[in-house]
């Protein structure tokens, strides 16, 4: 088990710990939050408070796995818990970051995405205040006939714009989910909401997530000339940062790949040496028309010596 211990000068109430057996105690998931700021970078923070407020839990190490699980914690337990103490070490960091995090993501991927659109300009974010993740939208009357849903739970809804921002991930390509999609676009419209689709394709290649950064960026009326000097740079930074799992993940699968392809041709070559002939001997071909030629000739064995 991977424990972290802390010390503070701090007193806090019991409710603020849970009893593992008599007399051992851990913090709670408030106060491990408030320790956790104490140690970790601002992005991390962020990222760990989104997996606490949301419903995955992340594998160990730099895995992309993970299960699903209710939220351990909300964002407004977090905040009224931050708020209720003073002068205590990383609660300064603690209340910044919390600020940057929105309830209900269900995967780690979705997390990444609202990062960069929650987390300052400083930071390659966008800073947008103004959204909601896992937000529910009654189907209206006007939409009855579009669709076969009563209700939409958007991935990550922009209030001053009404844009759902919706993220297809690996399984959105078979023919009935795209079918669902559509529906589920029409009947938004039709409603007054605009959709911007991001898939894992574009977030995963740095010139096709530009493009869709663009389209969200016009729909919240940021202005270019509001974003830092280097805006871009620390965009790629951030989105790099967001992903880096997935990014060594694809680079695990791509070495493995190679490796495997250049074990099957190894296996080859040995086979064929071992047939007595290499892959790239030119002389192959004439060994073969020999045979057949002497194949073609039954005599030629029984010639007298």
């Amino acid at each position: 088990m991977n424990c972290q211990c802390h010390v503070s000068s701090k007193r806090f109430s019991n409710s603020r710990f849970i009893e593992l057996k008599d007399g051992i105690f851990i913090v709670g998931v408030e106060l491990c939050a408030l320790q956790a700021a104490t140690y970790l970078p601002f992005r991390e923070l962020v990222e760990y408070y989104f997996e606490l407020c949301g419903v995955y839990s992340l594998g160990t190490g730099s895995s992309t796995s993970y299960n699903e699980r209710f939220a351990l914690t909300s964002t407004e337990r977090l905040k009224q818990f931050f708020n209720s103490i003073t002068r205590c070490d990383g609660l300064a960091l603690a209340r910044k970051a919390i600020q940057c995090v929105r309830d209900g993501c269900r995967s780690p991927m979705e997390t990444a995405f609202v990062m960069m659109l929650t987390l300052p300009k400083s930071e390659g974010g966008l800073g947008i205040k103004g959204i909601e993740t896992d937000y529910e939208v009654q189907v209206t009357a006007a939409a009855k006939n579009l669709t076969r849903r009563k209700k939409f739970f958007m991935d990550a809804y922009l209030k001053k714009s009404r844009t759902d921002i919706e993220y297809n991930g690996l399984y959105h390509d078979a023919e009935e989910d795209r079918a669902i999609d559509e529906e589920r676009k029409n009947a938004l419209a039709s409603m007054g909401y605009g959709i911007i689709t991001v898939s894992r394709y574009s977030f995963m290649h740095a010139s096709a997530f530009v493009r869709v950064m663009e389209a969200i960026q016009r729909k919240e009326s940021i202005r270019p000339s509001r974003l830092p000097k280097d805006f871009q740079i620390m965009q790629e930074d951030l989105r790099q940062f967001v992903l880096r799992r997935f990014i060594e993940e694809k680079k695990r699968i791509q070495k493995q790949l190679r490796q495997d392809s250049e074990d099957r041709q190894q296996i080859d070559l040995e086979k064929a040496t071992l047939e007595g002939i290499t892959l790239d001997d030119p002389t192959i071909n004439e060994v073969r028309q020999s045979m057949t030629c002497r194949l073609s000739n039954p005599t030629a064995h029984h010639l007298p010596k």
